[in-house]
């Protein structure tokens, strides 16, 4: 006597757990519009030809989505870009996986779309910076 079992139907909608492309997700250059003359004050304030020159630094105090961490995180690198030549720094916030969520993450898209190379070393919870042959190293 033979049993005969019925042919098992592959349940499509569950495909997509089995198939899977594997991908590579690569950060998109943010597209920049015009600064506002308040983000160029922060841009700016370290350079010698700017009204605050003499100031040792700077804070900006806004509603939450102004936009001050990518001004500020781009103009501490900026600064450190053209004040510093090989040299190890900080980038300093907690906890630290908040801080590469929130900083370093959005930092990185808006340095490669100005021309800088980021590499990003994680194990290290450090990342370098380079540009026109400068090269900085960032410690989190």
């Amino acid at each position: 006597m033979l049993l005969q079992t019925k042919s098992k139907k592959k349940a499509k909608h569950f495909s997509f757990l089995t198939n899977r492309k594997q991908f590579k997700k690569k950060l998109t250059p943010l597209k920049f519009k015009r600064f506002s003359i308040k983000r160029k004050h922060v841009l700016t304030w370290w350079r010698k030809d700017s009204p605050v020159t003499d100031m040792e630094g700077i804070i900006c105090d806004s509603s939450v989505c102004a936009g001050k961490t990518v001004v500020m995180s781009l103009s501490y690198v900026m600064w450190e870009m053209e004040t510093f030549i090989d040299e190890n720094l900080d980038m300093v916030g907690k906890p630290s996986g908040s801080f590469r969520r929130n900083v370093i993450t959005p930092l990185k898209r808006v340095l490669k779309a100005r021309g800088y190379i980021v590499n990003d070393y994680c194990s290290g919870n450090m990342f370098s910076i380079s540009k026109n042959g400068v090269t900085n190293f960032f410690y989190v």
